[in-house]
């Protein structure tokens, strides 16, 4: 805890959201109090309101000032990832990924998409160890294998899979 993962899947998704005209972005928690105290709080402190069109509080919508929008969203419940059904994001961040499922993750990777030329769609994920998705975010991310129950083992690619270890003294802010 207190390395920046949060803040550093934020500016990501501002940064791909700015990078092309017209895209969405995505960034979740699992309930919304969680989403409420921690990326929509740094969106609402360290973003400059000059760097956005709009944002909506009612549906956490940020538009950006070329037509891109980030979304702030939740999956309460195993079902509630569904309401992403038939939507198209170039990025994903996850906050707290092992608070997630592995049938919750597949499902997003689904939706991880972009017809734009040049735009690559990529996903990130923000993590401490432990809660229900631990062994599978530390197969696929540390131990690079398929994890337990995935529904294609055989299209995993560990050069897909980043890990990036962080600790609070990688943050310059808590060096003291």
């Amino acid at each position: 805890a207190g390395p920046g993962k949060t803040k550093a899947l934020l500016w990501e998704a501002m940064r791909q959201a700015n990078r092309y005209a017209g895209v969405d972005t995505l960034l979740l928690r699992r309930t919304f109090p969680e989403l409420e105290s921690s990326l929509i709080r740094y969106f609402r402190r360290d973003v400059p309101r000059d760097l956005y069109r709009s944002y909506n509080e009612s549906k956490h919508v940020v538009t950006w000032h070329n037509g891109s929008t980030t979304r702030f969203g939740y999956s309460a419940t195993e079902n509630d990832i569904y309401q992403y059904q038939g939507a198209e994001y170039l990025f994903i961040g996850v906050d707290e990924l092992t608070h997630f499922t592995l049938k919750q993750w597949q499902f997003l990777t689904s939706r991880n998409r972009c017809l734009i030329k040049g735009a690559k769609p990529c996903m990130a994920g923000a993590t401490n160890p432990g809660n229900i998705g631990h062994a599978w975010v530390k197969a696929l991310w540390v131990d690079r294998v398929p994890a337990p129950g995935m529904d294609r083992p055989d299209q995993y690619d560990a050069d897909d899979y980043d890990f990036i270890h962080a600790t609070i003294a990688d943050n310059p802010h808590f060096a003291n």
